[in-house]
């Protein structure tokens, strides 16, 4: 548990640190997206972990590294992340004049033609 509360402490100060540049970085909001799903699968451990202090409650209070944890989800990585979803609801149109969900849209239909092509090329080899 102390384990992945600093795995997780690092992931947490590496994704609200990259938050307040994300609408800067890219003009489709796909750095944005990406910080975005980082965030979920944070979250997601994060409960899993939660969850794990349940058997043991008073082990919960005497985890340095969980303390830290959420001390920092709660001041820092919170705000952060809420400027971000902020940031990225205001943004709603690329450069070339398209939505951010064509654009995500337009790129996932790319890559899924390429990847059927090169399945359908391996298939008739």
């Amino acid at each position: 548990q102390r384990f992945v509360s600093s795995i997780l402490f690092a992931a947490a100060k590496v994704i609200s640190t990259s938050a307040p540049f994300a609408e800067n970085v890219d003009c489709n909001a796909s750095f944005s997206s990406s910080l975005l799903k980082s965030t979920k699968r944070l979250y997601s451990i994060l409960v899993r972990l939660i969850l794990s202090y349940m058997s043991n409650p008073e082990s919960l209070a005497s985890s340095k590294e969980t303390k830290c944890l959420l001390d920092y989800i709660t001041s820092t990585f919170m705000p952060r992340i809420s400027a971000l979803l902020l940031a990225l609801s205001k943004q709603t149109t690329t450069k070339d004049g398209k939505f951010i969900a064509e654009s995500k849209i337009e790129s996932h239909g790319k890559l899924s033609a390429l990847l059927v092509f090169e399945k359908e090329k391996l298939d008739n080899a």
